[in-house]
């Protein structure tokens, strides 16, 4: 009788166990469940953020570039029209003294 009685609560004892052994895992999987999701939303903040900042560093390439490009333009365009200038008034020196060589 005494030997029934230790058998049985022994199993009593396995039993507790094991319901609390499956409760903590289940405890335990819930946790990790909702660290495993915040990680995932963090990264996924990160990420973008890091997105966002390559997009606002390739803007700012863009418009320094684009800048420095419409610089080269207007410089191109104004040595045209200086080029022009020269020509012209070349043209009119020459036509000057081929005037005044007439007179001599």
């Amino acid at each position: 009788c005494r030997a029934l009685r230790s058998f049985r609560q022994t199993m009593a004892a396995v039993d507790i166990q094991a319901i609390v052994r499956g409760w903590r895992s289940r405890t335990n999987y819930r946790q990790t469940k909702a660290a495993r999701k915040i990680q995932a939303s963090f990264r996924g903040w990160l990420a973008r953020d890091f997105i966002e900042d390559q997009h606002d560093c390739a803007t700012q390439i863009q418009r320094v570039v684009r800048g420095y490009l419409a610089t080269l333009d207007v410089y191109a365009c104004i040595y045209k029209v200086i080029l022009i200038q020269s020509f012209t008034r070349m043209k009119i020196a020459m036509e000057a003294a081929t005037y005044r060589m007439a007179f001599i």
